[in-house]
């Protein structure tokens, strides 16, 4: 019993007992119950204060956010500025191109039509039969296969008109001619359709007229040919000369024309003609030139190479300034991919290895450190894993993403990686 009693003597007078605190606040004997309001209040104060902090810290995030978002949306109508600017410099350049091109005028001719007109020909025929009692009618008409022994003589109606655009003043002459032509007929001599005998005729002595204010002239001619005249004298040839050949009998209608139309010359030839062949055994008549051939009378100019220097000097300083502009704003739009890709590689470094990388204000000191220079930003997560160290990131206060640098310090170590293009695989 006595010792308990010392026990409770030496309680009373050891301050360990008596007194304690908590917080700094002194709770005596007999007072067990801490100030729970003065607890409460601390308590409130401390989150008051770290809900302030993480208030500022958002905000200054958020207002970084907003200040990237400017400077991406700034840089991307740059970007636009850029490539809208590159369209238009390649524009001119071809347009500049094209004007020196067209400022060397190479010589050329003109011409003005002064006259249209239409050349007519035509020509029918019929063969004139002997009495016979074979055929119904006394004649046989165009494109008809006639005997020798059955035909009499060849009428032939030509007719040549000229009808122009415009009324003029026109001298015009025509004839009629007839020529045999017989040629050689040996099969596989080198000399076969060779012409050995000609003969010419007139048929229709040439005849000159005028027309006065008129659109043109109008011709119109018939001829009857003896057939077997033509036909004997050629049989008799052919028996002389004893030699295989072929022989025809061309009549022709030639019209010839001139006149002056506003100081220009119009002169105009045509012909229109019948074959008829001879020393055979059937006659299959043909015609040549018979038919409308539209025509016109131009004013020919001889224009000499020029060269205008206005628009030459012009498009030549165009395409100077264009050629400078495109070259410098290729090289604006190769950095402008680069960027995009140091951009990309940059975000998802930040995004996916953000638990390892601490931004900082300020460059480290490198003064006294050896700076080790790190080729890829996988060497940089090795190290870090290696040395259980954080990667510092120091950004950029300008559009230049190669300035983004990271560091791993290390003592007198600094290992460093500046941003860059290159692709990596994390």
């Amino acid at each position: 019993m006595k010792k308990f009693d010392e026990f409770d003597d030496a309680r009373e007078d050891d301050d360990i007992f008596n007194n304690f605190s908590v917080n700094n606040h002194v709770f005596k004997d007999g007072d067990f119950v801490p100030e729970e309001d003065n607890i409460k209040e601390d308590f409130d104060d401390n989150y008051v204060e770290q809900n302030v902090a993480k208030e500022d810290n958002e905000m200054k995030n958020e207002k970084n956010k907003n200040d990237n978002l400017k400077k991406e949306g700034y840089k991307l109508s740059k970007d636009f500025i850029k490539i809208i600017g590159l369209t238009v410099s390649g524009l001119l350049l071809v347009l500049s191109l094209l004007t020196m091109a067209k400022s060397f005028v190479p010589a050329q001719r003109s011409e003005d039509v002064i006259l249209s007109y239409n050349v007519t020909n035509s020509v029918d025929y019929r063969v004139n039969l002997v009495e016979n009692n074979f055929y119904e009618t006394p004649f046989l008409g165009k494109g008809e296969l006639v005997p020798v022994t059955f035909i009499d003589d060849i009428e032939i109606d030509f007719s040549s008109f000229l009808s122009a655009n415009t009324q003029l003043d026109m001298n015009y002459n025509y004839s009629i001619t007839g020529n045999i032509t017989a040629t050689a007929s040996d099969n596989g001599q080198e000399d076969s359709g060779g012409k050995i005998w000609t003969k010419n005729y007139t048929f229709v002595e040439p005849q000159a007229l005028t027309t006065t204010a008129s659109t043109g002239y109008n011709v119109q001619e018939k001829v009857t040919i003896d057939y077997k005249t033509y036909n004997d004298l050629v049989n008799q040839y052919k028996l002389q000369a004893a030699v295989p050949m072929d022989a025809v009998l061309t009549v022709t209608l030639t019209v010839e024309a001139n006149s002056n139309i506003n100081g220009t010359a119009l002169n105009e030839s045509n012909s229109v003609s019948v074959e008829i062949p001879l020393s055979v055994s059937t006659v299959m008549i043909s015609t040549d030139g018979d038919e409308t051939t539209p025509k016109t009378l131009v004013n020919s100019e001889e224009i000499p190479a020029s060269r205008n220097y206005v628009l030459l000097t012009i498009s030549i300083v165009i395409f100077l300034g264009s050629l400078a502009a495109t070259v410098y704003l290729l090289r604006g739009l190769r950095k402008m991919t680069e960027d995009h890709s140091l951009l990309i590689k940059f975000n998802k470094i930040m995004r996916d290895y953000s638990q390892v990388i601490v931004e900082i204000e300020e460059l480290p000191d490198v003064a006294n450190a050896a700076v080790i220079e790190v080729k890829t930003f996988k060497d940089m997560l090795d190290i870090q894993k290696e040395l259980h160290l954080p990667i510092m990131c120091s950004r950029t206060k300008d559009d230049d993403l190669t300035n983004n640098i990271f560091y791993i310090v290390n003592q007198n170590q600094i290992f460093k990686y500046k941003m860059n293009a290159e692709p990596e695989r994390f």
